[in-house]
């Protein structure tokens, strides 16, 4: 699990929970708040991070973006000037730009999620960091009533950080549900040789299927172009 994924988990009521859970609440609250303190710290680092990432990613897309215009800019200007060789190879380029937009574009709406991740991060720790100051005594009474009404929860070795012990008060769903997709991803079979040459063969025609409406196009301008001249006469 992520940085961002374990700093969204620490909520309010797990804090009151993890409080619940420890033999002295008013000595564990001052150092909880100063773990939060410096999650807090971590998930603007983040989000700094994230920002820098989304904001190359977007500057990727936008330049394949630019490409794939002027490349069919291109591919009609070689057309136009009967060079059917370098049409050809200009649009294949476009195409293989326009896969590249595909990715970019995936690319760019990952970062955002990250971004927006790290962003919420930080605005919820900030937010309990405020919550806890504002409201340590009424969050010890509340930690109190539920030690008074439960058992104290089990919640395993107690060394190591504070926050990363209130991580652990949770099941074993999300983990599992990890794993499943890592299996799924790895299990996705790989492409054999007859794939490799059907999408070569797709490609081809797709090539040749844009300069065919290259053509007609610049075909149906000259013929335009001459049928005004005749006009004109």
């Amino acid at each position: 699990m992520g940085l961002i994924d374990r700093l969204l988990r620490v909520t309010q009521a797990r804090l009151e929970l993890f409080l619940a859970s420890v033999e002295d609440p008013e000595l564990v609250l001052p150092r909880l708040i100063e773990e939060l303190r410096a999650r807090c710290r971590d998930a603007a680092l983040a989000e700094s991070k994230a920002k820098t990432a989304f904001v190359a990613a977007q500057s990727r897309l936008d330049q394949s973006t630019g490409r794939v215009h002027r490349l069919k800019q291109g591919a009609e200007l070689a057309l136009k000037q009967a060079d059917e060789v370098l049409a050809r190879e200009a649009i294949a380029a476009q195409i293989r730009e326009e896969n590249l937009v595909d990715e970019h574009v995936r690319a760019v709406e990952v970062a955002e999620r990250a971004l927006r991740d790290a962003r919420d991060a930080r605005l919820q720790f900030e937010g309990e960091i405020d919550a806890l100051h504002a409201r340590k005594g009424e969050i010890l009474r509340r930690v109190r009533d539920i030690r008074n009404q439960r058992q104290l929860m089990q919640i395993g070795d107690r060394t190591g950080s504070l926050l990363e012990q209130v991580s652990r008060i949770e099941t074993q769903l999300d983990e599992q549900e990890a794993l499943s997709e890592i299996r799924r991803s790895v299990d996705v079979p790989r492409s054999s040789s007859i794939d490799e040459k059907l999408r070569s063969l797709t490609h081809r025609a797709l090539v040749e299927e844009r300069l065919a409406l290259i053509r007609e196009r610049v075909n149906a301008r000259g013929a335009g172009a001459q049928e005004g001249k005749r006009n004109d006469r």
